[in-house]
């Protein structure tokens, strides 16, 4: 039998799941999941859950959720952008503050490492974060997605001619406009919150982005 369990939730019609270790083996300190987008989203679905269930395991209460207009959420009325998104997060992290946790771990896998930053900002209650693969640059991210979309069409032997350029995505996930906007003008920039909680940074080896951010941690 697992010394866990899980339930599905929903807030704010964001869909999540909540990963509760049993009563007799639990701390005080709550994780929050922020997945990444798209095709990297899909490959790490798997190991979100997984990554889930053995910080259960280790008496963490853990939530993942999926961002608004995503997988099993529910459509946004208006592109908020990505403020929608971080809400989301934040919301998700109110969740677990009512589970009774004291305080707050985020991690953030590519796409998710904007969230889990900018969520690092806005609340007092996060003691840690881990960062793997983050997105350093979101104007370079934006742009590989572009390209990586193009070599997918290319692969596929999809004629260039129904690549719609005017917008972007990535097999079938389209990214709201307003959220292009704003990640295009995001950058980790290691605030000066970051000198103040355990940072984890998982880099790639031989990526400059994650090297530099490395080095201002």
């Amino acid at each position: 039998m697992p010394d866990f369990g899980t339930c599905p939730i929903v807030y704010d019609d964001v869909s999540a799941i909540v990963s509760s270790p049993c009563q007799t083996f639990r701390r005080s300190t709550g994780v929050l999941l922020c997945r990444s987008w798209a095709h990297a989203e899909l490959c790490s679905r798997k190991f979100y859950k997984v990554l889930a269930d053995n910080m259960a395991s280790a008496g963490f209460p853990t939530l993942r959720f999926d961002y608004p207009g995503t997988v099993d959420s529910g459509d946004p009325p208006t592109d908020g952008g990505l403020e929608d998104w971080v809400s989301a997060a934040d919301r998700g992290a109110d969740v677990l503050r009512d589970l009774g946790c004291d305080t707050i771990v985020v991690f953030g896998f590519c796409f998710g490492s904007i969230i889990a930053h900018d969520l690092l900002q806005r609340r007092n209650d996060v003691s840690g974060a881990i960062f793997a693969a983050p997105v350093v640059n979101g104007r370079r991210y934006i742009r590989e997605i572009n390209i990586r979309e193009k070599v997918l069409f290319e692969t596929e032997r999809i004629p260039l001619e129904r690549l719609d350029t005017s917008r972007t995505s990535l097999l079938g996930n389209v990214m709201p406009e307003q959220l292009v906007k704003d990640v295009s003008a995001t950058k980790l920039d290691a605030p000066e919150i970051l000198a103040d909680v355990p940072v984890l940074l998982f880099s790639r080896e031989n990526t400059k982005g994650d090297l530099d951010f490395s080095e201002k941690l």
